[in-house]
């Protein structure tokens, strides 16, 4: 398992799972709608041959939202988690005025957390 709240990680799915450092980024994959970079031709060239393993679930949505309140929320791709090899992204921002990350509260009840996010999107039109 690897996550990271780290502001210098950029934000694309075979980078997260490849190195940690900023560099240029390239555009080029889409996935579900999705649209991706990449910081070098090696990972966009990965991705292309096999989106679905790195592109993030719940259509890259905070899968904390998905499991507590089964709606799409934003999240920030610089708070991942990479578990049993598929990445989780999640909500890191102000709410209601006060600092709140999501992975905090996933961490602490991930097997129930996952099973409802698992469950609400599988009944959400993608």
């Amino acid at each position: 398992m690897l996550s990271s709240t780290a502001p210098e990680n950029p934000s694309h799915p075979v980078f997260i799972f490849t190195a940690f450092k900023r560099v240029h980024l390239l555009s080029g994959g889409i996935c579900e709608g999705a649209k991706f970079w990449f910081t070098s031709e090696e990972h966009r060239n990965t991705f292309r041959k096999n989106p679905e393993k790195y592109a993030p679930q719940y259509g890259g949505y905070c899968a904390f939202a998905m499991a507590m309140k089964n709606t799409r929320v934003p999240s920030d791709p610089r708070t991942f988690k990479l578990y049993n090899g598929k990445l989780y992204l999640f909500f890191n921002d102000y709410y209601e005025g006060t600092p709140f990350n999501t992975i905090i509260p996933w961490n602490a009840d991930e097997a129930n957390m996952k099973q409802k996010a698992d469950a609400n999107w599988s009944h959400m039109a993608h």
